[in-house]
């Protein structure tokens, strides 16, 4: 007889999340906006998310919709310090760089545009650089952010049915992308065995960084570095198909299929 087939359990662990609310720090846009650009940066606040969201399966508490500020904003020579406790081994940031039309900086490629500080209980800091293409987009180097995803992560489509809203093109990759900013960034703590005491946002350029959200995490793994794509197998009692509901907290379900088992010797002969 064949050898039946050995059953795993696994032993999961969710992450530990704290999201930081920031609404006694938010700056923008705080009251009458005047010029065209500052116009556009508000009404790009105003099309992001608001409230409690969980973008990637990670929690963030965001100003609601009426908030008369929705984001911090720094340029060169500004920061705010946001208060921070606890242990985490990342630090989860809602971010955007916009770059001003006076500003004549042509920006490369990994070149710093602001800075994270972060401050330790024990009076020890880590600098974190926010580069242009790496953790931001920056326009002279068109192209996504190679260390940030976007806002909403990637859904399947069913692959029997030709959904309207998608065009024939991105249909082929059999995923489909919502909105993209502010993207998501996961600092990496430099020290994850200390206790946290604060986060400096600290701007480096004549254009402003934007942060809409902040999360403590604490995992296993890396928050946005999700696992090649895996199949599970539902076995249920006597011979019809089990239905089942089936979600993941941090990543998305391809597909499900119902089957009435393996096929045999007799399907191969037919």
């Amino acid at each position: 007889m064949p050898k039946a087939t050995p059953t795993r359990t696994a032993r999961y662990r969710p992450p530990e999340t704290r999201p930081v609310d920031l609404r006694r720090y938010l700056n923008f846009p705080a009251k009458l906006t005047q010029g065209a650009f500052a116009r556009e940066l508000a009404a790009l606040v105003a099309s992001w998310p608001a409230g409690r969201v969980a973008p990637w399966g990670i929690p963030f508490q965001l100003a609601g919709k009426t908030a008369r500020a929705r984001a911090v904003l720094v340029r060169a020579g500004q920061e705010v310090r946001i208060p921070l406790d606890g242990l985490a081994q990342y630090l989860v940031l809602l971010h955007t760089f916009r770059k001003a039309p006076n500003d004549p900086t042509q920006y490369t490629e990994s070149q710093p545009v602001a800075e994270y500080q972060v401050v330790y209980a024990d009076g020890q800091t880590r600098t974190v650089s926010v580069r242009g293409r790496m953790e931001v987009t920056i326009p002279e180097s068109p192209g996504p952010a190679q260390l940030a995803m976007p806002y909403a992560m990637p859904t399947t489509e069913d692959p029997t049915a030709i959904p309207q809203h998608v065009p024939w093109g991105r249909l082929q990759f059999g995923v489909v992308v919502g909105p993209e900013e502010p993207l998501l960034y996961a600092l990496p703590n430099p020290r994850p065995p200390a206790p946290l005491a604060a986060v400096v946002v600290r701007g480096l350029s004549p254009s402003p960084l934007l942060v809409a959200g902040l999360t403590c995490y604490r995992g296993s793994d890396h928050p946005l570095r999700h696992l090649a794509r895996r199949m599970y197998r539902l076995h249920g009692p006597g011979k019809r198909p089990v239905e089942a509901t089936v979600a993941v907290d941090m990543g998305s379900v391809a597909r499900t299929d119902r089957t009435s088992g393996p096929r045999g010797a007799g399907w191969l002969k037919d």
